[in-house]
C-alpha cells in the first residue's frame, strides 16, 4: 500500500509557479527611448571617469559646483558689469571723468571682448549661458537707473547710459571712446579709480572688433533654451 501511494505521489503533477508580474506594455518608441538613455548614461559615466575623476583640480571644481575657470572669469565680469560700490559708470557717485579705461565695468567689457576672441580654449556656449554677464549685459546696455523722478536725475542716469553705449561700441565694434572731461579731484565717500596700465591710456586695443563673436555666443545661447534653432 505504502508503494501504491509512493508511486501516484510521484505521478502527480508538480504545483504551477505562481504567475510572474505583468510588466506594463511599452511600444517600440519607449524601448527605443529606454536603450537610448541607457546608453548616454553609460556614456556618461565613463565620460567622468576618464576626464573628470581622474582630473583632481576638474573634479574639485565640478563637486563644489563653482564650474570651470573661464566661468568663474565671467560670473566676476558679470559682477564687475553691475556692482554699483566700484569705480564704474554704473556708479552715481563716480564722476564721468578722466581716462575711460579706469572704470571697472569698461575693463570688464574689454577682457571680455579678449576672451571671445581667444582661440581653443575660450568662452563656450553654456559657460556664457551660465555664467549671468547675459542678463548683466542686457541691464547695462538698457537701464536708466529705474528712471528717477526728478528731471535732473533722469537727465544724469540717461547720461551714464549714453557713455555706456558709446563704451561698448568703442569696444566691440572699434569706433571712438566717448569724450570725457578731466579727471575731477577725489572726494570723500567715492571710489577711487585704479591705476591704469600702459596699453591701457587712451587708445583702444589694436584688436579686431568682436561684436561678431558676441552675437554668435548669443544666438547659439538662445538655441540652447529654444525649441526651434534660430539661423
Amino acid at each position: 500500500a505504502s508503494s501504491g501511494a509512493r508511486a501516484e505521489a510521484a505521478a502527480a503533477p508538480a504545483p504551477m509557479p505562481p504567475p510572474a508580474p505583468r510588466l506594463p506594455h511599452l511600444s517600440s518608441a519607449a524601448l527605443a527611448a529606454q536603450e537610448v538613455a541607457a546608453s548616454v548614461a553609460s556614456r556618461a559615466a565613463r565620460f567622468h571617469e576618464m576626464f573628470v575623476s581622474s582630473n583632481p583640480t576638474l573634479a574639485a571644481a565640478v563637486t563644489s559646483g563653482e564650474g570651470s575657470a573661464t566661468l568663474r572669469k565671467l560670473r566676476s565680469l558679470a559682477t564687475s558689469l553691475s556692482d554699483e560700490s566700484l569705480y564704474s559708470t554704473v556708479n552715481p557717485k563716480v564722476p564721468l571723468a578722466g581716462s575711460w579705461t579706469t572704470f571697472a565695468d569698461v575693463r570688464a567689457l574689454r577682457q571680455l571682448a579678449s576672451l571671445l576672441d581667444e582661440v581653443g580654449d575660450g568662452v563656450s556656449t553654456f559657460e556664457l549661458a551660465k555664467s549671468g554677464l547675459v542678463e548683466a549685459l542686457l541691464t547695462y546696455l538698457t537701464d536708466a537707473d529705474a528712471a528717477p523722478a526728478d528731471v535732473a536725475n533722469r537727465a544724469a542716469a540717461l547720461e551714464r547710459r549714453r557713455v555706456r553705449l558709446r563704451v561698448f561700441c568703442a569696444v566691440f565694434l572699434g569706433l571712438p571712446p566717448p569724450a570725457l572731461p578731466p579727471a575731477a579731484p577725489p572726494r570723500k565717500g567715492v571710489p577711487s579709480p585704479p591705476p591704469a596700465s600702459p596699453e591701457e591710456s587712451g587708445a583702444v586695443a589694436q584688436a579686431p572688433p568682436a561684436l561678431g563673436l558676441l552675437v554668435g555666443k548669443l544666438q547659439d545661447a538662445l538655441n540652447i533654451v529654444e525649441r526651434l534653432p534660430l539661423v
